[in-house]
């Protein structure tokens, strides 16, 4: 059913490829936008615990094409023990088609040690729409079938086709604080993973941010003893170049 779906998204998204061709594009200057954010907590006494966080956002826009880069990577421990470790990339490009309508190619890799999955990768193309664009509101739907590729033990690699819905929101609620919240499913045979993310930014002063995030990840089939839901609450400084 999956691979039907996702065949019949194909189809629906092929007729407008000739526009990629055809379609004039404005000789605009290219514009880059950047993020880096750094959190870290550290406790002692009867327990002694470290949280690492550190991700990276950046966005360059030029013509008709928006190109979007994602990094994290999170480690903690406590009493001396490793209880977190994280890393994840993502690369996405996006072709506007109209003023609202967009192409889409995205290429995701997360590493999550105690996930269940030594890695999770996949790659999808598909479409999307800014269902609301303002200077205060801002809410895109996108569509997408592709491949994933994941190894939930050792040596143990899958490989099977998937279908990415995503739904992102933001809120400008004041000049100096925002609201971000988005919602990721990836649907395969094997296992459907499940993202979401809700950030409120608020402005220090100049380019410095504090960022309260929370986060959900669940994975619908891991391995026995493992929980299939992970939370995550975060506490960062945000730096905007």
């Amino acid at each position: 059913m999956k691979k039907q779906f996702a065949l019949l998204t194909f189809g629906l998204i092929a007729p407008l490829l000739p526009t990629l061709t055809h379609a004039a594009e404005a000789s605009t200057e290219p514009s880059w936008e950047a993020s880096a954010e750094l959190g870290y907590i550290q406790t002692d006494g009867n327990s002694d615990s470290q949280t690492l966080i550190v991700a990276f956002d950046g966005k360059t826009t030029y013509s008709k094409w928006e190109h979007f880069i994602t990094l994290e990577a999170l480690n903690s421990s406590q009493n001396d023990e490793r209880s977190a470790e994280k890393y994840l990339a993502g690369l996405q490009s996006d072709y506007n088609l109209s003023d609202r309508a967009y192409l889409l190619s995205s290429l995701n890799w997360e590493k999550d040690r105690f996930s269940g999955y030594a890695y999770q990768a996949s790659w999808v193309f598909g479409g999307g729409y800014k269902v609301i664009k303002s200077d205060t509101h801002n809410l895109r739907l996108e569509l997408a079938p592709g491949f994933r590729v994941s190894e939930p033990e050792p040596g143990e690699k899958q490989e099977e086709e998937v279908v990415r819905a995503m739904e992102k929101y933001s809120w400008k609620i004041s000049k100096t604080s925002s609201l971000d919240q988005s919602l990721t499913s990836e649907y395969g045979d094997s296992n459907t993973l499940t993202r979401f993310k809700i950030a409120l930014t608020s402005q220090i002063n100049g380019s410095l941010s504090m960022k309260l995030g929370y986060g959900i990840k669940h994975n619908s089939d891991v391995a026995p003893g493992l929980e299939k839901t992970d939370r995550e609450s975060s506490v960062t400084l945000v730096y905007k170049m």
